[in-house]
């Protein structure tokens, strides 16, 4: 790396922690803020449901800045992700399912899912599945042109999280009870997303700046906030 590129990729790091730092600020100015409330049969609280919706909107700030991987460059259409109630129950309903849905297949997209083992529900567990959806992404890196191709299912829930076109979610848990014997109790945790889905043969985002396709609000200089009037 020459030092004109040395000093340039700095910068930008430098410039990256400053932002993510500001966005923390803001989320602690907000922590007494709930979140958002969904009358229903599911177990969510409003800040179970923040920290989904924060979980996922901050990975897709990462991704709209330029700042995930190389070979994914900055998103001019990256939604910013609101709550959706009619989402949590659907996600609500495949949770009661008890059954994990790790067979990645893109003719049954729109929901992601994760297990992790009880009695007890441990609130990390919401960033760990994030996580865990989010880090495919890395682990698989043969996306070629930001377009999904059957070779891709295995990255299918990073692909639902970094859909630009996204724009809504809705999560749920359920805890259940192991069909094996010698097995203890776990829970699944689910997130629905909102049309339009993921697709073979069409790109997950438009590349370019960040917010530079948005029709309505730009939100942290990144994100499109497109219920803005």
């Amino acid at each position: 790396m020459t030092p004109m590129v040395d000093h340039l990729h700095s910068m930008k790091t430098i410039a990256t922690v400053i932002f993510f730092i500001t966005i923390l600020q803001n989320s602690i100015c907000q922590g007494n803020d709930p979140g958002p409330h969904c009358n229903g049969e599911s177990r969510m609280t409003p800040f179970n449901r923040r920290d989904f919706l924060q979980g996922h909107n901050f990975k897709r700030v990462l991704l709209a800045g330029g700042n995930f991987r190389v070979s994914f460059p900055p998103a001019g259409n990256m939604n910013y992700l609101t709550y959706n109630c009619d989402l949590e129950q659907a996600a609500h309903e495949i949770a009661s399912a008890c059954h994990l849905y790790d067979y990645y297949d893109f003719n049954y997209v729109g929901n992601n899912s994760a297990k992790f083992e009880g009695p007890y529900f441990d609130i990390n567990f919401i960033t760990d599945a994030v996580n865990q959806w989010w880090d495919l992404g890395k682990k698989y890196s043969n996306l070629e042109n930001l377009t999904p191709s059957e070779d891709n299912s295995p990255m299918i829930p990073f692909l639902q999280m970094a859909n630009g076109e996204t724009a809504e979610l809705g999560c749920s848990y359920n805890l259940c009870e192991s069909t094996d014997d010698d097995s203890s109790s776990f829970f699944l945790l689910v997130c629905k997303y909102g049309k339009p889905y993921i697709e073979t043969g069409k790109a997950i985002y438009t590349e370019g700046k960040a917010c530079n396709s948005c029709g309505g609000k730009c939100v942290w200089s990144m994100l499109c906030d497109n219920t803005a009037v």
